[in-house]
């Protein structure tokens, strides 16, 4: 016992124990609030590391608002007269020497402040109590050891330049409304300070907001940015009923920032965008709401670009899908594969159907992806339709990417004339094997369907030979199995150190969607849980 309380004074080992309810993130969810604020009250001990996790890591601004009892009491006041209306709070009483300090001491702790909008019982601060916590500032920032901020600002840009920390790494702002007078955009003008006066702040993201930032802010003071997000998030506030996209001007701003890496965009382009650039991207993830992918890829000159990801799902014309999972398929991979020769993740995601009702019409399109010889994740997700592969399908991809480490092609929903019975081209464990010989580093895999015939359970060259495969999580959409002790066995054989826990949730995440077919899941779900319970007794 006195070791264990000698253990508790030493620092590090009481910051570890605090780190297991709240992993070293940029924020911490309400779960992982509530068990750090019960161990703070455990002991002096844990009180101390506890609470400073609480306060590193804020929700909003409305806790450390709370330590001004000026503030407490306006709010209590608030509350009983107007419970449920959205209204801004006022600081409307002096704040006294004493509470300022402990105000100021906590929002020292402060490295992530994520204020995502108001919330009715919470409110936000007017523009006077602004000012007010700048004067008492005197020209300090509010949170001077502020890391990340998440913004939801009033119609002043005040409240920006008193969070403006000269340590801010990222700055993303939600939901701002265009001006009507343009000339008067203070925020505009608050943040292009931001990024003139902190050279740290490298990470700019903007949700449901208007474009101007990049073309009303000089180019040189965004050279240093490396991270972008400019997407729209679904919103239900009638605030907010517009979605602002990026149009060609923008773009050019930021096809030409020398030390962009990391873009994630939401576009809706009608036409090919006149620019060229993107020259440091590392990874880009794309909306796309029409014909963006086909139109922006080309125009991508992003030689050591290493993750791209495109979602299809905001794509509302059943023509243009399929164009893009038809014809444009083959354009469209052949661009990939030109455009970004050192590619090492790609993911494409659809929430309506997809159709390729051949193995080979499938392997045509996709072939000229086969030249990306250092690729170690592939990633295709359909949300329905009817997908048919082959063994030979996947026996060209064990060949061509060695370096695989995960691989996953997933219909969450199969059309009825898919769920009857197999095509006489279909992947059998033959395909299972090819990627247990050439695919060494392969440790998950998730493919549409599997056919296991009888006999194709006997190896060719007598009993199963053993592996050495790490394979560690295995997932079929629609398995038919004819044996399910030998198939179960071979599975053993081929890949040896399987975990048949995670496997079932693979598969449950995959399948558990509101695009999946209940009674498909029902049937197919049970056949792959029962066959991986039968390798667990093996």
């Amino acid at each position: 016992m006195s070791t264990a309380h000698a253990a508790l004074q030493i620092t590090d080992i009481l910051e570890e124990i605090v780190g297991q309810l709240a992993p070293e993130m940029e924020w911490t969810d309400e779960g992982q609030r509530r068990g750090l604020a019960a161990m703070s009250r455990v002991s002096q001990t844990f009180h101390v590391p506890a609470n400073r996790v609480l306060w590193t890591r804020l929700p909003s601004l409305f806790p450390l608002l709370l330590l001004l009892p000026e503030f407490d009491r306006a709010y209590q006041a608030r509350l009983g007269e107007h419970p449920t209306e959205h209204l801004p709070w006022r600081l409307s009483e002096p704040i006294t020497q004493e509470n300022w300090t402990r105000f100021r001491a906590r929002a020292a702790l402060v490295r992530t402040l994520l204020e995502r909008g108001p919330h009715w019982e919470q409110g936000i601060l007017d523009e006077e109590s602004w000012s007010y916590l700048t004067r008492l500032s005197d020209g300090a920032p509010l949170l001077p050891s502020l890391r990340v901020l998440h913004w939801w600002p009033a119609t002043t840009g005040e409240d920006l330049r008193l969070l403006a920390s000269p340590l801010l790494r990222t700055l993303a702002l939600h939901h701002i409304l265009p001006p009507e007078d343009q000339s008067e955009d203070r925020v505009l003008l608050a943040v292009r300070d931001m990024f003139s006066n902190t050279p740290t702040l490298t990470e700019f993201q903007l949700i449901n907001c208007h474009g101007d930032f990049f073309t009303r802010i000089d180019l040189t003071a965004l050279q240093k940015l490396k991270a972008v997000w400019h997407i729209s998030a679904d919103t239900e506030m009638q605030e907010f009923p517009m979605k602002w996209l990026p149009q060609d001007d923008e773009l050019l701003v930021l096809a030409a920032l020398p030390a962009l890496e990391h873009l994630w965009i939401e576009l809706a382009l009608d036409r090919e965008p006149d620019l060229v650039g993107f020259s440091s991207l590392r990874t880009l993830y794309i909306m796309d709401n029409g014909y963006d992918a086909t139109h922006f890829l080309p125009r991508c000159a992003s030689p050591d670009l290493r993750e791209l990801t495109i979602d299809f799902s905001g794509v509302s014309s059943p023509v243009y899908v399929e164009s893009v999972m038809g014809s444009e398929l083959p354009r469209l991979c052949t661009t990939i594969a030109q455009r970004f020769p050192q590619l090492r993740c790609l993911k494409v995601e659809r929430s309506e159907a997809f159709i390729a009702d051949s193995p080979e019409t499938f392997l045509a399109a996709t072939q000229p992806l086969l030249v990306l010889r250092d690729l170690t994740t592939l990633s295709l997700y359909f949300g329905g339709g009817a997908l048919v592969l082959s063994d030979a399908v996947f026996d060209s991809f064990a060949e061509a990417w060695p370096a695989l480490t995960s691989l996953t092609i997933c219909v969450r929903s199969l059309s009825h004339s898919a769920t009857t019975a197999p095509h006489p081209a279909t992947v059998t464990l033959r395909a299972l094997r090819a990627f247990s010989r050439r695919c060494p580093l392969l440790r998950e895999l998730h493919i549409p369907h599997l056919h296991v015939a009888a006999e194709d359970c006997k190896y060719a060259g007598g009993s199963e030979p053993s592996s050495s495969h790490r394979l560690r999580t295995l997932a079929v959409c629609r398995a038919v199995v004819a044996d399910e002790r030998a198939c179960a066995l071979a599975l053993h054989h081929i890949f040896p150190q399987l975990d048949t826990d995670a496997s079932r949730e693979l598969y449950s995440s995959s399948n558990h969607s509101e695009y999946a077919d209940w009674e498909q899941q029902r049937r197919f779900g049970t056949t792959w849980s029962n066959l991986l319970s039968t390798v667990d007794s093996i």
